[in-house]
């Protein structure tokens, strides 16, 4: 599938025989409508264009047109709900591309509303607002051609008063507009919070904050109650004018029919009756499309919000490359990474140990995920990461699983067994790779004080390991297979001295080469240089110059203080 950032069109190679059969139903009706207008006529005897009909046969006739009309309908929803089903799916794809490489990263509450409340917007604009907009318009022009047919300047006033109703709504609709968008940021911003209190509720509970996190989320609450009171205000308003439209136009006919022709003797009572027959019908098509511009104003604001996240797949490179053969060297073209650091070439021999050290905050976590293509940061980035002679980030799937492997203190596990947490990179790891894995990161100690061993479920209900048992799963994951290059992000978090000592070994060990951000100055000494994050730059040290100056020692082991 293509991954360019443009909405999808609603009409494509799959749907535009759906939207045929939509527009020819619509026709239908229209017709029915036409026809349902002439034989009311005719069973009053207002006409003679069917003068050798029964009233029976007039009546079979209704109710043979209502039954088509009936089954049109039906049909319509199902063309209409399969093209909303088409287009969503393309734009539900399209985003999870995009939240995978954007570097904006909006909270997980804002990326939910818009899987869910957007997306929604956009299906209703299809399914409940532009197909039956087709079909309403269709109705509308079949119910006026009706009324035509038997006065046409009856027909010119419904016509005129439903075109100053299209007016009406377009003033009103300025100002639902502005309402829908608070109320979806005021909606975003809650599920943010609702999303940020739930995953800290153990902190925020052993910290005595409940009863300030609960106001925060009563206020938030109050301000989204507000926003949805004020759009019901528009969205009401706009609704009472629709509906007040059926009513203005039965007034309509009322002047001008009994005051106007109907007193000069030149419409019968059977076409005034006609007419209202014919107008009474009105109500559902005009309500139809009131909704439909309502729907358009809140898809206008949905496909407003997923624009700018849609718009990192423009600058994206599509992973579209094969890995050659090699042994894991890794080349580095300067530039900007991340928000503030900037790094000169490198160059990184294969199987070579690279420590990262630096201060919270100095983009040692950037420049790892930079490193493995993970193309988080490409808005902000401009070095360029080459394994063995390819960029990392134009990698295929299947290559980077094969070549990179990466783990992270902060990186989560899956929901699932443990088996399923260590092979989740490579899915088709063969047993001996498994046991391989298991037995380099010490893991197999702990496997067997797990209730089910390898099968033991993590997730919220089930068992949850501590921290230096779920380090020792996501070690075993990055290191499953034996990629050419092993990327650690402060892995040793939780970790005891046992799992720091085999830890140790593995980097000592490892056949590829590893490059991994630490805080521990035993681990940072195993390396053949060290990077020095501070600046906003890299400086290259020898381990070897760790044991005489006392300030490097201090800026690595800063954060091992607190540990």
């Amino acid at each position: 599938m293509s991954r360019s950032a443009t909405f999808p069109s609603v009409l494509n190679r799959r749907s535009v025989s759906t939207f045929f059969e939509l527009v020819s139903l619509g026709l239908i009706q229209a017709g029915c409508l036409v026809g349902t207008a002439i034989l009311i006529r005719q069973l009053f005897g207002g006409s003679v264009m069917l003068a050798e009909w029964s009233a029976w046969d007039l009546v079979l006739a209704l109710g043979l047109l209502g039954a088509i009309a009936a089954v049109s309908r039906w049909r319509e929803r199902i063309c209409a709900e399969s093209l909303a089903v088409n287009y969503v799916h393309e734009i539900r794809l399209k985003l999870f591309d995009a939240a995978s490489i954007n570097s904006l990263q909006p909270g997980v509450g804002v990326q939910i509303v818009r899987f869910s409340n957007d997306l929604t917007a956009l299906r209703q604009w299809v399914s409940l607002g532009f197909a039956r907009g087709i079909s309403s318009t269709l109705l509308v022009l079949g119910l006026i051609l009706a009324i035509a047919l038997i006065d046409r300047v009856i027909a010119f006033a419904v016509g005129a008063t439903l075109a100053m109703g299209v007016l009406l709504a377009t003033e009103i609709g300025l100002h639902l507009e502005r309402r829908v968008v608070r109320l979806r940021a005021s909606r975003g911003g809650l599920a943010n919070k609702v999303s940020e209190i739930l995953q800290h509720l153990p902190t925020i509970v052993s910290s005595g904050r409940v009863g300030k996190e609960r106001r925060r989320l009563e206020r938030a609450s109050d301000r989204l109650g507000q926003c949805q009171l004020k759009r019901a205000f528009w969205q009401g308003l706009l609704r009472a004018m629709v509906e007040s439209i059926n009513r203005i136009c039965m007034l309509v006919v009322v002047v001008i029919g009994l005051l106007g022709t109907l007193a000069i003797g030149v419409l019968a009572a059977a076409d005034l009756i006609a007419i209202f027959a014919v107008v009474s019908m009105l109500n559902l098509p005009v309500r139809d499309l009131g909704r439909v511009y309502e729907y358009w104003k809140n898809n206008k604001v949905a496909r407003a919000n997923l624009r700018p996240l849609l718009s990192e797949l423009d600058r994206a490179e599509a992973p579209s490359v094969r890995l050659r053969t090699g042994s894991g060297s890794v080349c580095i073209r300067g530039g900007r990474v991340g928000p503030h650091l900037r790094l000169e070439d490198i160059e990184i021999e294969a199987g070579a140990r690279i420590a990262v050290c630096g201060d919270n905050g100095a983009g040692k976590s950037t420049l790892l995920h930079t490193i493995a293509g993970s193309r988080f940061d490409d808005a902000r980035s401009q070095a360029k990461i080459y394994l063995d002679g390819e960029m990392t980030r134009r990698l295929t799937d299947r290559d980077r699983r094969r070549a990179i492997g990466i783990a992270g203190g902060d990186t989560p596990l899956i929901a699932g067994s443990v088996s399923k947490n260590i092979r989740y990179r490579l899915p088709r790891a063969g047993e001996t790779e498994m046991e391989n894995a298991i037995q380099d990161t010490g893991l197999s100690q702990f496997i067997a004080e797990f209730p089910e061993g390898l099968m033991t479920r993590i997730g919220k209900g089930r068992y949850l390991p501590s921290q230096g048992q779920a380090a020792r799963i996501k070690l075993a994951r990055a290191v499953i297979g034996y990629p050419r290059l092993l990327l650690l992000d402060e892995i040793e978090q939780g970790m005891d001295s046992e799992g720091r000592r085999i830890l140790a070994r593995l980097i000592d060990a490892y056949s590829g080469t590893v490059i991994y951000a630490t805080h521990d100055i035993e681990l940072a000494r195993l390396a053949d240089r060290i990077w020095m994050l501070r600046d906003d730059a890299i400086d290259v040290l020898d381990p070897g110059r760790l044991a005489r100056s006392k300030t490097d020692l201090k800026f690595i082991q800063k954060r091992e203080v607190f540990a």
